[in-house]
């Protein structure tokens, strides 16, 4: 399904898990005066596999920019696959903006631990441990488990330890279901890819925005790893997982400067 955010200067593909309404919810309105974001829900469920999510992305191009390349934009996952479609059509693809994304899939886990060890603050490793066993002593799948999941995984993803309520309610209650057969799959078929030699081989602009407090991929992610010949990286100090809801103005102002800078052209080649 292939729907329209908002209208703006340059046409964004957006591969979302969690569905069109998470996305409307989340972007900052600003973010309208320099994108336009269509929303791709993939498909494939178990059968899924990178190249079949990059294929998604290249047909939605192709939809809504026919005869044109488009930016794809991706956060978390999808911002590691958003690269693999570069990689892959680059004849449709005029730059990447990936945000809390890494350089692999699946991320790091070695990496993320010693991260979270050496960087999250004493309060934040206590309520996360709070949770975490209050979480194993609730009933499985009870609202009382699902809760305290939720609360260990949030200080895992927001910079704050106390964000504003009535905006987690907020993304909550548009967050669609997430098709967990699809993300093992796609997770088990990206342990196989040659992550380096994808990266190597994207040719157009990408911007990396990564939060200071991401416990789910470090900010120093890509520090030494394989990248893009045009990379820029742009940490956000009040952000963790999701710095177009974190820090709306600042991410909106980043993109606006990276677009200028990078040039993106969209007429194919």
């Amino acid at each position: 399904m292939t729907g329209v955010v908002a209208l703006g200067a340059v046409d964004a593909v957006m591969l979302a898990p969690v569905g069109e309404a998470w996305v409307r919810a989340a972007l900052p309105e600003r973010l309208a005066e320099h994108v336009t974001v269509h929303v791709v829900e993939p498909s494939g469920g178990a059968g899924a596999t990178v190249d079949l999510a990059a294929g998604e992305i290249a047909a939605a191009i192709e939809r809504v920019a026919p005869g044109r390349r488009a930016i794809v934009f991706g956060h978390s996952m999808n911002g590691t696959l958003s690269l693999a479609a570069a990689a892959k059509h680059p004849e449709l693809v005029a730059g990447v903006i990936a945000v809390g994304s890494g350089p692999s899939l699946p991320p790091d886990a070695e990496a993320t631990k010693a991260h979270w060890d050496a960087n999250a603050e004493p309060a934040r490793k206590a309520r996360f441990d709070e949770h975490a066993s209050a979480y194993a002593a609730a009933v499985a799948g009870s609202p009382e488990q699902m809760h305290h999941w939720r609360m260990a995984d949030r200080l895992r993803r927001w910079h704050e330890l106390d964000p504003d309520e009535a905006r987690m309610a907020q993304l909550d209650a548009a967050e669609g279901a997430i098709d967990m057969a699809w993300v093992q799959a796609v997770f088990a078929d990206a342990s196989n890819v040659d992550w380096p030699s994808v990266l190597a081989s994207v040719r157009c602009p990408v911007l990396v925005a990564l939060g200071r407090s991401d416990f789910l991929v470090p900010c120093d992610s890509w520090e030494g790893a394989t990248a893009p010949p045009d990379l820029t990286v742009r940490v956000f100090e009040r952000s963790s997982h999701t710095a177009f809801v974190e820090e709306p103005d600042g991410f909106v102002d980043a993109v606006a400067g990276w677009l200028r800078a990078a040039a993106i052209e969209t007429e194919k080649t």
